[in-house]
């Protein structure tokens, strides 16, 4: 998978009580010697991000529907069959017992992008993840870093392609 690093401007999402992420750039973006509006790609990025991660226990199957409703939304055909059957997550049967959800926050990796070509560019964004169970029980989930991959196709920018890393060690919930 193409993993690419972020873009200037800072951008912010959080999921709402019912699971629909919403994000909101908090600086204006740079735009950049191709006219790339470095904001637009990292808020879609976070965008997708969101979707993704953000599961809900009493209504997915797994942490896949998460993903492929992100596919669906943010993404091209190519990364909708990618993930079509994605998302494994060793902390599911815990959040099954709580009728856990997971609201996930972003924000912008603060490195140097590389330079857009053409109708592609590259953002990153760091999500920080907790499950909140209908039964009051909460817990610090693992952050993740995504790295993603957009294009521009005439329609705005979509996600391609997307890689998933470890941002931080956390304890496993319980």
């Amino acid at each position: 998978m193409i993993a690419l690093v972020a873009l200037l401007g800072t951008a912010c999402s959080r999921t709402t009580p019912g699971g629909q992420g919403t994000a909101s750039t908090t600086a204006p973006g740079a735009t950049g010697t191709t006219g790339v509006q470095r904001s637009t790609v990292v808020e879609v990025c976070s965008r997708f991000t969101v979707a993704a991660l953000s599961s809900d226990t009493t209504t997915d199957r797994g942490p896949a529907d998460a993903r492929s409703r992100a596919a669906q939304q943010f993404g091209t055909p190519e990364l909708i069959n990618q993930l079509g059957g994605e998302g494994r997550d060793q902390t599911w049967p815990v959040l099954v017992q709580h009728n856990a959800r997971v609201v996930v926050d972003t924000s912008e990796v603060q490195d140097d992008p590389p330079p857009a070509r053409g109708n592609q560019v590259g953002a990153a964004v760091s999500a920080s993840r907790v499950a909140v169970g209908a039964d009051g029980w909460r817990q610090e989930l693992p952050g993740t870093i995504a790295y993603c991959s957009l294009v521009n196709e005439g329609a705005g920018w979509r996600v391609a392609a997307v890689s998933f890393s470890d941002a931080t060690s956390s304890e496993a919930p319980r």
